[in-house]
């Protein structure tokens, strides 16, 4: 599964040994956050009055990716023990489930249409990370295939502003470089022929890639 972390729980009936209230709140706070940690998480629990522990997130966790709620995605690094200490990235399955208990989930079209592209790529492709490097420069997904980088995808929903192509640009190809990848894709809702992008990188409509 690469950085799709699929983990398990000591008992299929462990969430029901928390208040639902508390499994609530959990899912909100995954589904109005872009990155996660079991730290981060708990420490937010603890401020709402919330008393639980590292080891009961985590489990809480474990449980709602296995009830087919979420997937979460690890940052690319060849140290396990770095790759685990990173923020993760959550993606969801149910997307009405999502903008019910979200509070702008609904209104960020651009992560919408990355958690579309999540689903495809982990159905379609080989392990699957998110790429971010020491000056926050940050790819989408980097797909692996026999322990080389094959493709790398990035999502933007508009890219009308000058600055948000050079952004997204910038970041693809920084990463290509360093992942030695060639394959260099840059995802968006509508073709737009004025974009101004370097060559190696192939821009392609939501339509299309779907």
């Amino acid at each position: 599964m690469g950085g799709q972390k699929v983990a398990h729980c000591n008992s299929p009936q462990y969430a029901y040994r928390h208040p639902a209230s508390t499994l609530k709140t959990l899912l909100k706070l995954l589904l109005n956050s872009n990155y996660v940690t079991i730290s981060k998480l708990t420490n937010t629990l603890k401020s709402m009055d919330i008393a639980v522990g590292k080891s009961t997130v985590s489990d809480l966790l474990s449980y709602i990716e296995n009830s087919y709620f979420m997937n979460e995605l690890l940052i690319y690094n060849q140290g396990v023990v770095n790759q685990l200490q990173y923020p993760r990235k959550i993606y969801f399955i149910d997307t009405g489930f999502m903008t019910a208990l979200s509070t702008k989930f609904s209104r960020n079209m651009g992560r919408l249409l990355e958690n579309a592209v999540f689903h495809k790529l982990v159905k379609e492709s080989g392990a699957l990370y998110y790429c971010k490097d020491s000056n926050e420069n940050e790819v989408d997904f980097a797909v692996l295939n026999g322990g080389k980088t094959t493709a790398l995808y990035q999502v933007c929903f508009d890219l009308t502003e000058a600055e948000t192509q050079k952004r997204e640009a910038r970041s693809l190809v920084k990463a290509g470089t360093a992942l030695g990848c060639k394959d260099l894709y840059l995802l968006t809702l509508e073709r737009n022929n004025k974009v101004k992008l370097p060559e190696e990188i192939r821009v392609i409509p939501m339509a299309e890639f779907l």
